[in-house]
């Protein structure tokens, strides 16, 4: 009778542990994903401030503080990515992404150039 106790007993926390170990591999997949998310907004953004650079070589304040700001949410994306351990802290890069980006926008639209809007969101 123990021995069956026994048995089922280590059976459950064989399983125990297997599935708390699919549940870390499943995690730390869906950071990856996120983390890919956040660094292909990053790239969407330095390209976009570098052509926003280039297109207004005589550039307004406004179109100069818009693109600053943008330069900022670049920096602080980059230190958020090198941080990430989890699903939310890589939305937050995203996010801050996305910020520097609608940042551009702003400086495309004092430009005159113009930006589709919610192109970013």
């Amino acid at each position: 009778m123990y021995q069956i106790t026994i048995i089922l007993l280590i059976a459950s926390l064989m399983s125990l542990l297997a599935l708390a170990a699919y549940q870390e591999v499943r995690s730390q997949r869906k950071v990856r994903i996120g983390v890919a998310r956040a660094r292909e907004k990053r790239r969407s953004l330095l390209r976009a401030i570098d052509t926003a650079a280039r297109d207004g070589a005589s550039m307004s304040a406004a179109a100069a503080q818009a693109l600053e700001d943008a330069r900022d949410r670049l920096v602080l994306c980059d230190r958020q990515l090198a941080e990430v351990h989890s699903i939310r802290q890589a939305d937050w890069a995203s996010r801050t992404a996305a910020e520097g980006l609608a940042y551009v926008d702003a400086a495309n639209v004092a430009l005159d150039i113009g930006s589709p809007p919610g192109r970013w969101s």
